[in-house]
């Protein structure tokens, strides 16, 4: 929810436990706010289903490190908000996966300091760069 909340405004990219508990008081303002819960609960929504989604495509053995698991959400979350071919991305993020100790452009991102906001933004520039790619 935090990644799908990033804006030149408001960077929610940073896991650390003081920038998760500054976007539960940011995300808890949006939605007590009328104009501003519709949205809310549509992202939510979209949310749900990328989840659903990965459930459903996903074997039940499949790895998937700690870090890697927003991302993979969010890129569904992308596809499924854009209307996009979540065939295409579940092929991407299985070639994705298969090669991920090899991937050298993502694996920067996931050193010492995963849950800071350069490497959650590393990480997550990799999965936009797909997902912009994916028709």
């Amino acid at each position: 929810l935090m990644l799908t909340e990033k804006t030149d405004k408001n960077n929610f990219t940073s896991f650390r436990n003081a920038d998760m508990n500054k976007f539960i008081e940011y995300y808890n303002g949006k939605i007590a706010d009328p104009t501003e819960k519709q949205f809310a609960e549509k992202k939510i929504s979209n949310l749900r289903k990328a989840l659903d989604k990965l459930d459903e495509d996903f074997p039940d053995d499949v790895k998937i490190k700690q870090a890697t698991i927003p991302m993979c959400v969010y890129g569904m979350y992308r596809m499924i908000r854009d209307s996009k071919s979540t065939s295409k991305y579940m092929e991407w993020l299985n070639e994705f996966l298969a090669s991920y100790d090899t991937n050298l452009d993502y694996l920067q991102y996931c050193s010492n300091g995963t849950s800071s906001a350069e490497m959650v933004n590393g990480r997550l520039q990799v999965f936009k760069d797909a997902i912009n790619k994916i028709g």
